[in-house]
């Protein structure tokens, strides 16, 4: 990602914004998009590798069914064998959209982010409202004093982003009491680590998001058509969400 990305941190802002362009190269698209493709197939077929990666690769010379054993690990994204992809449809048909823009969180975090100790859930799912879409846990892991949660909200758009600034208000509002059920779950799976500070910050996890302590961040993830004019700004509320929280927002 670092190879085919430029990024612009946004000064003057109550919060930290931070925005990702393709860099001005030869070829940069292609060579981005081929990238992509390898990540994609790394996150969203992991179990399969490597045979997966090889079959992408001989497409054309591949038997029906191996390539629907390819088709079925993205099988949210057809509607009878039928791709969906229609924005101007709105909810359930924006499949492609949101399963790209999960995956571009993933790869960027994975590449520019702070050291990952943590990622929920471990491979990409398909987007469903109403949830968590990524928990992150960074820091040293020695460490407990640099460890930090991060809850990711990822939207995609493909006119104006801006549409989405009161869906993501309530879903990070709402982030807080849904966290319980996942922390309480994290703990318990990860209670035989060997190191006793990531163990420790498992478990107080849940009370540092209710105490809103600035161990526990926010985060907002949009990717949009630059090339569309957008009419309004993206989350100018940001910062405000979820209630009395000390941390700026992060997007």
């Amino acid at each position: 990602m670092e190879k085919f990305t430029c990024f612009k941190p946004v000064e003057g802002l109550p919060y930290t914004r931070t925005e990702y362009t393709l860099l001005s190269l030869p070829d940069v698209r292609e060579h981005f998009v081929q990238a992509a493709a390898e990540f994609f197939i790394q996150s969203w077929m992991s179990s399969a590798l490597p045979e997966m990666r090889d079959l992408w690769q001989a497409w054309e010379d591949a038997s029906q069914e191996d390539k629907l054993d390819y088709r079925l690990h993205f099988d949210h994204l057809f509607s009878r064998g039928v791709l969906i992809d229609n924005p101007m449809k709105g909810e359930g048909y924006t499949g492609p959209m949101a399963t790209f823009s999960e995956t571009m969180l993933r790869w960027l975090r994975q590449n520019c982010g702070s050291t990952q100790l943590l990622l929920e859930p471990p491979a990409p799912l398909p987007p469903e409202d109403g949830k968590i879409d990524l928990i992150e846990i960074t820091g040293i892991l020695d460490d407990y004093a640099s460890m930090k949660l991060t809850m990711w909200e990822v939207k995609s758009s493909e006119s104006q982003a801006s549409d989405h600034n009161s869906k993501i208000y309530c879903q990070l509002r709402d982030y807080p009491s849904r966290f319980y059920r996942m922390a309480n779950s994290l703990a318990t799976r990860y209670k035989d680590a060997r190191n006793p500070d990531f163990q420790l910050f498992l478990r107080n996890m849940s009370g540092m998001v209710r105490r809103r302590q600035p161990q526990i961040h926010y985060g907002v993830f949009i990717t949009y058509d630059t090339q569309v004019v957008q009419k309004k700004t993206l989350v100018p509320s940001l910062h405000k969400h979820p209630k009395d929280h000390p941390v700026s927002g992060e997007r």
